[in-house]
């Protein structure tokens, strides 16, 4: 009899054990998650953390998690290039055949960009975009129909930015380049020359703000975004972060309200942390999981 009850207490723990760990693995993802950059914030800088915890939090539940590690002030092209052979790397490094990209803000554009006219496309499996401004954002509009940067005042704007931009670790920063190339004009005809690939799905979700976000700077940005272009997260509207598989406005937990800095955690530029934002990324790679990604 006691050793019956042993018995079914061992198999009681080792159920326990089992069940412990494959909620552990909740984001073990059948390929590498390569997180990409947008503009302006390296994903490599010492005090200033991109991704924040979130890339801790997704290798603790089982997903091989990777950085971009390219330039945050690069064109759409060199930097499509760079992550081209990142990619690669990571595919060598891991012996996966494939990735599944998640990508911030830019790194969507320059990600789409590698996917589709560097032959990539058989080794993406997904590509999910955060707040990216697939048809342009009109506040880079806004920014470039003010100042003209062939005159005085742009030039050393685009000078000031540059040295910061060598000062985060790019080696050739080109802002009047990146930030022109965010332009709706610009991203209508990149939208034309640039098709998804039948085989690499596909999905985006944005976040959005509203005049009572806790910070004045970012509430007159809103302001001034939503009467050209609606509900937006201060950079990028909700129309234009959508493309391919459209899952929504991204909310955490009491949080209905994230900005484009909140939405990756990078509070000093947001000037709020936001608990548990990692549990919005856990929920995109375990929807991947399950789609066999």
């Amino acid at each position: 009899m006691y050793a019956s009850v042993l018995g079914f207490s061992l198999l009681l723990l080792s159920c326990k054990r089992d069940l412990r760990q494959e909620s552990i693995m909740t984001c073990a993802v059948k390929y590498p998650v390569i997180l990409v950059h947008g503009i302006a914030v390296p994903d490599a800088l010492p005090l200033i953390s991109y991704w924040g915890q979130i890339p801790s939090h997704l290798q603790q539940r089982g997903a091989q998690v990777f950085l971009s590690r390219h330039p945050a002030w690069g064109d759409h092209e060199d930097n499509a290039a760079l992550l081209k052979d990142r990619i690669l790397e990571i595919c060598n490094l891991t012996g996966a055949k494939k990735v599944n990209i998640i990508a911030h803000s830019k790194g969507g554009i320059e990600s789409r960009y590698m996917i589709s006219r560097l032959e990539m496309a058989p080794f993406v499996a997904s590509l999910t975009t955060i707040s990216t401004p697939h048809r342009g954002s009109v506040i880079a509009d806004y920014i470039y129909n003010q100042i003209d940067m062939n005159e005085i005042n742009g030039k050393l704007i685009v000078t000031i930015v540059a040295t910061v931009g060598i000062l985060f670790g790019d080696m050739s920063p080109d802002p009047e380049a990146a930030g022109r190339a965010l332009t709706t004009t610009h991203m209508a005809d990149f939208n034309k020359e640039v098709p998804d690939m039948p085989q690499v799905y596909y999905q985006s979700y944005t976040s959005v703000i509203t005049e009572n976000y806790p910070a004045i700077v970012w509430q007159k940005i809103y302001k001034l975004h939503y009467e050209l272009d609606g509900p937006n997260d201060g950079l990028v509207s909700e129309r234009s972060a959508q493309w391919g598989d459209y899952k929504g406005i991204v909310t955490v937990g009491s949080y209905s309200e994230l900005n484009h800095a909140d939405i990756v955690g990078l509070y000093q530029f947001s000037g709020r942390q936001i608990p548990q934002l990692h549990t919005f990324y856990v929920s995109v790679v375990e929807d991947l999981k399950n789609r066999g990604f």
